[in-house]
């Protein structure tokens, strides 16, 4: 029995290998060298597959998204983390034996030779076909790691739809919050500008009112005053006619 830091030591060996096979290397130069690559082996190839796998389900709409990069979403990249992450669990489901993996890396063994990509995969397959490896081994083995790949997805899905509620989703409540208090002072608002147009309009009525009230009043007080001394004079004239004539 192989001790713990051996058994470690192996799945860390593993999993360094399972990212040589995947990871992008994100250096200009080897960008713009894969890009060459990768196009003039899928101009060379994509004919071929097109023909030989049209039993596939939707394969050709498939393959030319894919080669024209339809499948890509826009302003996204492809990040090694995140790959990383993906391919430790992968690792963890890995089958024993000589799998999908094992055949990926006969592959990657002659990337390098000058021969096209479909006497590549047919050579990886012929060293796989020594060890009793057929075509449905590696079919069935590839696809169980890409539903180890499409639960992680469903999980990754999971926990950005959790995010996107906690932070995001809060941030539009709020914004929902702020819209409706702008609304409601938008409504009082105007409720006040209504009040207040009536104030001003009663005012100018009373000021009317007062003028006319004032205007009233001062004649009133001038009738009195002059009427007083109408009467007063009447008054006084007949006590000084009384004075002088009835001595």
């Amino acid at each position: 029995m192989q001790p713990l830091f051996y058994i470690r030591l192996n799945l860390f060996k593993m999993f360094k290998n399972l990212k040589s096979l995947f990871i992008v290397d994100n250096t200009e130069k080897n960008q713009k060298k894969e890009a060459e690559e990768t196009l003039e082996d899928s101009i060379e190839n994509a004919e071929y597959l097109l023909d030989e796998l049209d039993d596939f389900d939707d394969f050709d709409e498939k393959l030319e998204a894919a080669l024209s990069g339809e499948m890509i979403e826009k302003d996204a990249v492809v990040d090694n983390d995140i790959i990383e992450q993906l391919l430790l669990e992968v690792e963890k489901n890995d089958i024993e034996g000589f799998d999908y993996f094992e055949y990926k890396k006969a592959l990657k063994a002659l990337e390098k030779m000058p021969m096209n990509e479909v006497t590549k995969y047919r050579s990886a397959f012929a060293t796989a076909s020594t060890m009793g490896v057929t075509l449905e081994d590696l079919l069935k083995s590839a696809a169980f790691y890409v539903t180890v790949l499409d639960v992680e997805k469903e999980k990754a899905t999971v926990d950005f739809e959790k995010k996107i509620t906690e932070s995001v989703g809060k941030k539009e409540e709020e914004v929902t919050q702020l819209k409706n208090k702008i609304q409601e002072k938008k409504a009082l608002i105007k409720k006040l500008t209504e009040e207040i147009t009536q104030h001003e309009n009663k005012i100018s009525d009373l000021k009317y009112k007062v003028k006319d009230s004032k205007k009233e009043l001062t004649e009133n007080q001038n009738n009195f005053k002059v009427s007083f001394d109408y009467l007063k004079a009447q008054f006084t004239i007949d006590i000084a006619r009384m004075k002088e004539y009835l001595k």
